[in-house]
C-alpha cells in the first residue's frame, strides 16, 4: 500500500479529497522525472508503458467525473448510507482495488490505444484531476453519498459517489505499485 493510503477511513469529504490528492501527488512525483524513452517503452509486448498507465488513469478518471457530474445534475438521490456503511464500502474498495492478484484487464474504453508522451500523459492527469475536483467542490458530501453507480467490472460492485473518490485514490496507488515494478 502506498504512503498516501496508509491511513484510516476518510470520514469527511475533505479527507476524501486529501486521499485523492495525496495519491495523485505521489504518482506524479514518482514519474515526472523519468527518462521519456524509458517511460514510453513497454516492459513486455502485453504490458503497458508508464505513459500508457498514466493515460489509462486519465481516461478512467475522466469517465468517472462525467458519470458523477451527470448523476449529480439529476434530481434523483438514494438514501444516504450511514457512516458504518460508508466505512464498509471504503474497506471493500481498499481490499479490492489495491489487490493486484489476479491481474485484471481494463475495460476497452479505458485502454490506451497509443503511447502518449510522458509529458502529455502527466498533463492529461492534471486536467482530469482539476475536472474531478471542480465537480466534487460544486456539491455537498450528502449529494456525493446519495448517488452511486456500478464499477465497469461487474464482480466489483456498486459504489457511492464518495466511494468513487476512494476508488480514484486506490487506482492511482495500484498503478503506482505497477510503475515501481517497471522502473
Amino acid at each position: 500500500m502506498s504512503a498516501a493510503l496508509q491511513r484510516e477511513f476518510p470520514k469527511t469529504i475533505e479527507e476524501r479529497i486529501d486521499e485523492i490528492e495525496a495519491a495523485r501527488n505521489e504518482l506524479i512525483a514518482a514519474t515526472i522525472a523519468l527518462d521519456a524513452a524509458k517511460a514510453e517503452a513497454r516492459p513486455a509486448p502485453d504490458r503497458w508503458s508508464v505513459s500508457e498507465i498514466l493515460y489509462h488513469l486519465y481516461m478512467a478518471e475522466t469517465r468517472v467525473t462525467e458519470r458523477l457530474a451527470a448523476l449529480l445534475s439529476a434530481p434523483e438521490r438514494k438514501e444516504r448510507p450511514n457512516e458504518t456503511e460508508l466505512k464498509a464500502e471504503w474497506e471493500r474498495i481498499v481490499k479490492t482495488v489495491l489487490n493486484r492478484e489476479p491481474r485484471i484487464t481494463a475495460p476497452a474504453p479505458i485502454q490506451p490505444a497509443r503511447i502518449p508522451s510522458l509529458a502529455q500523459a502527466i498533463q492529461s492527469l492534471k486536467e482530469s484531476r482539476e475536472a474531478l475536483l471542480k465537480v466534487i467542490r460544486a456539491h455537498s458530501e450528502d449529494d456525493l453519498a446519495s448517488i452511486g453507480f456500478p464499477h465497469p467490472l461487474p464482480t466489483v460492485g456498486m459504489f457511492s459517489g464518495l466511494g468513487w473518490l476512494s476508488i480514484a485514490a486506490c487506482h492511482d496507488s495500484r498503478h503506482l505499485e505497477q510503475i515501481s515494478e517497471i522502473v
